[in-house]
């Protein structure tokens, strides 16, 4: 398990090999809060990799990549109904 900070977000990456590849889950924790506080936001991640380094860096990636979108929608403004 490999873990990692994004924007004060905590990533866990779980890499496992599956028949010669290698595939990992990653799971996110906002700022606040880690793995003593709850299981985390699984980030769905379908990508497959030679090596365990190859895969545990694509789903960090991936997972930094949700990071930033949720940041993004959580500056956009939002329009109330009048």
């Amino acid at each position: 398990m490999a873990m990692s900070d994004h924007y004060g977000w905590k990533i866990s990456v779980i890499p496992a090999e599956r028949g010669g590849s290698w595939t990992a889950t990653a799971f996110v924790w906002e700022p606040g809060t880690g793995p003593g506080t709850h299981g985390g936001l699984r980030i769905t991640f379908s990508g497959q990799e030679d090596s365990q380094y190859a895969v545990q860096e694509a789903a960090r990636l991936w997972a930094e990549r949700h990071i930033d979108r949720v940041l993004r929608c959580d500056r956009t403004p939002r329009v109330l109904p009048s």
